[in-house]
């Protein structure tokens, strides 16, 4: 399970780990050490791509983040117990765990055609009308879902995708990307930063 990506310069406090996992499901489990509660926790954990992504989530923070107790909010939003934030995204072998001292959403997503099926689900009227045809529609649609995963994973609940967040156009190029927010958690604008992870997209609230 090498160390794929490990950038500090992404933000301001922040340190971005990515890691691209090789092994097996049973080698993941040998290497995490469970204690008793974690075993009982994967045990609970029906679908093996699942138990990959929490051990391989584990994995990551009793490696470089171990001096820090995870817990969560009653809203199931991760958090450090000294008071700093993260937020975590898998996308097919890469796990990825963000750090910082205020909330932050990242997610990282490959293309996915099963995203155009449900695109009007999370796209409203506006995006929508600069979506392109084909490969090119596919990457913004991808980047469209990537961006509102982030800003979601930000508050942690009660997020309508395509009623209360608006992305502007954008190239698929761009490395600065912007949405508005409106919804129960107020009013806000969002720049995200955006970059290319082999045929991931990787987006990250600043």
């Amino acid at each position: 399970m090498p160390l794929f990506l490990d950038k500090e310069d992404l933000l301001p406090s922040a340190r971005l780990l990515v890691w691209k996992t090789t092994e097996t499901t049973e080698e993941l489990v040998q290497m995490a050490n469970l204690s008793p509660e974690e075993r009982a926790k994967l045990q609970s954990i029906v679908l093996e791509k699942r138990q990959r992504e929490w051990l391989d989530t584990r994995l990551l923070l009793k490696q470089y983040h171990a001096d820090r107790e995870l817990t969560y909010l009653p809203n199931g939003k991760p958090v450090f117990k000294d008071g700093s934030h993260l937020s975590i995204s898998h996308c097919e072998e890469y796990v990825g765990i963000i750090s910082a001292p205020a909330s932050i959403g990242m997610d990282i997503q490959s293309p996915d055609k099963k995203l155009l099926i449900i695109q009007k689900k999370f796209c409203n009227a506006q995006e929508l009308a600069f979506i392109l045809e084909g490969e090119e529609g596919l990457v913004h649609t991808t980047m469209i879902w990537s961006i509102k995963e982030a800003i979601f994973k930000v508050f942690g609940e009660n997020v309508l995708y395509a009623g209360n967040i608006t992305v502007s156009p954008f190239n698929v190029e761009d490395e600065i990307l912007k949405a508005h927010y409106k919804g129960i958690h107020g009013e806000r604008e969002f720049e995200l930063v955006h970059f290319m992870m082999e045929r991931c997209h990787v987006v990250v609230t600043q």
